[in-house]
């Protein structure tokens, strides 16, 4: 028989979290979520949750899906390292309506009107050539191609009308603007992107690792750059811990390495940050009145159980609780806060405690 997740907390936290539904499977990469469902990556395929209450609304028929992707209208655009493709599946019903046989890709896909442009990476630096690719958002035809040498795809995303990518590794770490139509690049930024490319409020945000360490950088619809936040000077020993950023009240709220930081948008200033004792490379979900961040383990553990709960105003740790499976992501269902686990998908409500 299944057991559902078992919760200790810290002593009186001003919040508890009340379960809501459980999704028993094995969730694998990245999950993305709408107004309706939660798509996740599994070893059957990417599945659909209801936001509401957990239960499957579908399934692919596929295997190993590890999943990178986002949602376009009424279709799942998504890649998978671990079965190498791209994919579109209706949200509505799990239909796989196109695939296109890439190789492995690098990142989630940019889907613009009419085209999708996304790339590989064979995680090789020893002359390998990687692949930028637009198709026909309609049936997968290839229309362009660019090779390069020791440089790699690391996602993208559909920005003013242009595909934004990130393509580059060594001397060439680069974000590029790229005409989905023809592949021209119209202009570049620089940085080697480390986490997915994301828009807010007519702004491209991208979490990048440059010579001066890990930086966020906002970014205008013509490329120019408003402001580099630095978020760790360059070390050569660390590893790059990085997430993509949440956005609310006119802050972006991001982890890497240890910290936690929330920046102002309109200047790039730290509002707050705030040190754990643990490595964090998912992004924060922001439920309530409070940042949600599950770090990762330990060089000397095997697993992380943790789940850390932050005033967004100050970045006080106000929760700290321990699951009994290992904790992958955090993720915002509107006024739920869904934990993604090792086993299964878990949804909670917060209660106030008095």
């Amino acid at each position: 028989m299944t057991t559902s997740p078992a919760v200790t907390s810290t002593p009186e936290p001003p919040v508890s979290l009340a379960r809501e539904w459980n999704a028993f499977f094995n969730p694998i990469g990245s999950a993305v979520v709408d107004n309706n469902a939660v798509y996740s990556g599994s070893r059957e395929g990417v599945r659909a949750l209801s936001v509401t209450d957990g239960t499957e609304r579908w399934r692919t028929k596929q295997d190993r899906i590890s999943l990178l992707g986002t949602v376009d209208s009424d279709t799942l655009y998504y890649t998978s390292f671990l079965e190498p493709g791209l994919y579109k599946a209706s949200t509505e019903t799990g239909e796989i309506a196109g695939t296109a046989d890439i190789g492995p890709a690098g990142g989630p896909p940019a889907v613009t009107d009419d085209y999708v442009v996304v790339g590989t990476d064979h995680n090789s630096n020893d002359g390998t050539t990687n692949k930028v690719i637009g198709l026909s958002k309609r049936d997968f035809s290839q229309v362009w191609s660019v090779s390069e040498t020791d440089r790699s795809y690391t996602g993208g995303i559909a920005f003013n009308g242009q595909a934004i990518v990130g393509f580059g590794t060594g001397d060439q770490n680069r974000i590029e603007a790229r005409n989905p139509a023809t592949g021209t690049v119209t202009w570049t930024v620089d940085g080697y992107v480390t986490a997915p490319l994301q828009q807010y409020d007519e702004s491209l945000y991208a979490p990048v690792a440059s010579g001066a360490g890990v930086e966020l950088v906002k970014i205008g619809p013509d490329g120019s750059v408003a402001w580099r936040h630095v978020l760790e000077e360059q070390n050569d020993s660390m590893y790059v811990y990085t997430a993509a950023p949440t956005f609310s009240r006119n802050r972006a709220y991001f982890a890497s390495y240890s910290q936690v930081h929330a920046v102002d948008l309109d200047t790039g200033d730290t509002v707050w940050q705030t040190t754990t004792d643990r490595p964090m490379k998912s992004s924060p979900a922001i439920v309530g009145d409070y940042v949600w961040v599950t770090p990762t383990e330990l060089p000397d553990e095997e697993r992380n159980r943790e789940l850390y709960g932050f005033d967004i105003e100050t970045g006080e740790k106000q929760v700290q609780t321990r699951f009994a499976a290992s904790t992958h992501d955090a993720l915002a269902l509107g006024n739920t806060l869904a934990i993604v686990m090792e086993n299964q998908v878990v949804a909670f409500s917060l209660e106030t405690n008095t």
